[in-house]
């Protein structure tokens, strides 16, 4: 189907739609790939990427975003499509409190030994009982999932910021950093982070 549609686009000289498909078919191709169950971050920046350039297409002038990556990072293991349902929150929550323009900023960086991932909007951020009910709940997954039990009964399923959390404990064995807040300016900032792993090609500079 999304060939018929690059095809037709390519027939009518459209090129806006060649580069929805295109981008449709890089995210589907990379979502439902099983050759292995997570990717590095330079590949799931590429599938937000994606995701936010159709996101563009959609809203138009009412979504910006930037994305900054430092390439130090690139190759970090990560599990598959955990950022794009930490952006897509941002989208969401964004649009649906009334926001004339959302504005996404995703910067990624080196350390101390670390690398780590921010995640910046200018939506109206959280409500305080929402956001401290969420570190609450996070707080819980923590502990039941080291201790590997389930006693609160809190669900990993779904695709909000808890199984986001709950995905990143379990694939970095509780190694790893997350944190959310609003910020003073107005806006929500959410931050993941790991320690680096140090591959063969990297060595000289690990």
């Amino acid at each position: 189907i999304i060939t018929v549609l690059s095809n037709k686009g390519i027939e009518n000289n459209d090129e806006e739609i060649c580069d929805i498909c295109e981008s449709v078919a890089s995210m589907l191709r990379y979502s439902t790939s099983t050759l292995k169950p997570s990717a590095t971050i330079e590949e799931e920046i590429e599938h937000v990427r994606n995701y936010l350039v159709l996101m563009k297409k959609r809203y138009e002038h009412r979504l910006e975003f930037e994305i900054d990556i430092a390439k130090s990072i690139y190759k970090q293991p990560i599990p598959k499509i955990v950022l794009q349902q930490i952006v897509e929150n941002s989208v969401n929550h964004g649009f649906k409190n009334g926001q004339k323009v959302v504005k996404i900023q995703i910067k990624g960086y080196l350390l101390n030994g670390w690398w780590y991932i921010d995640f910046i909007d200018n939506g109206l951020g959280f409500e305080e009982h929402i956001l401290s009910e969420l570190k609450i709940k996070m707080e819980l997954m923590r502990k039941e999932i080291m201790e590997g039990a389930n006693k609160t009964g809190l669900a990993i399923g779904g695709m909000g910021i808890i199984n986001t959390f709950a995905r990143l404990l379990l694939f970095y064995n509780n190694e790893f950093d997350f944190k959310i807040k609003n910020l003073e300016c107005g806006g929500a900032q959410a931050t993941i982070g790991s320690t680096m792993k140090c591959f063969e090609e990297e060595e000289k500079s690990c």
